[in-house]
């Protein structure tokens, strides 16, 4: 499997290429009202509008602005796509599925339906 690694605070995670359409330098986010607080709103991307979310906070993470390093990665999702807000992409590369553990059943701050797995790649996971 080819992912992208990408930091969120001091941790890494990771998607699918195959969901990832593009990675861009974050826009001009534009607020909608009344909307989960981890939904920043929306950006126009070459006329296509998106919903941005940041994942810090939808996964109860410390907050901060965004730096020169973050990006919105614009992933593919059942319902279309969508923009999400992370600190720095880091990386692609492939990882085996054998190298992916399934999710330890303790509770974690993140919600178990957004992990598939621990990935682990040489000297980290």
């Amino acid at each position: 499997m080819q992912i992208v690694c990408f930091n969120l605070e001091e941790e890494e995670y990771a998607f699918d290429i195959l969901n990832i359409k593009e990675i861009i330098h974050i826009k001009s986010i534009t607020p909608i009202p009344q909307m989960p607080d981890f939904v920043l709103g929306v950006i126009n991307i070459r006329g296509t509008i998106l919903p941005v979310f940041d994942l810090k906070k939808k996964f109860k993470l410390a907050e901060k602005e965004p730096t020169a390093d973050s990006r919105i990665i614009v992933a593919i999702v059942a319902s279309g796509m969508i923009g999400l807000l992370v600190d720095k992409v880091l990386e692609n590369t492939i990882l085996d599925h054998d190298s992916i553990d399934p999710v330890p059943n303790i509770r974690m701050e993140i919600e178990k339906e957004c992990v598939i797995g621990i990935g682990k790649l040489t000297s980290r996971m």
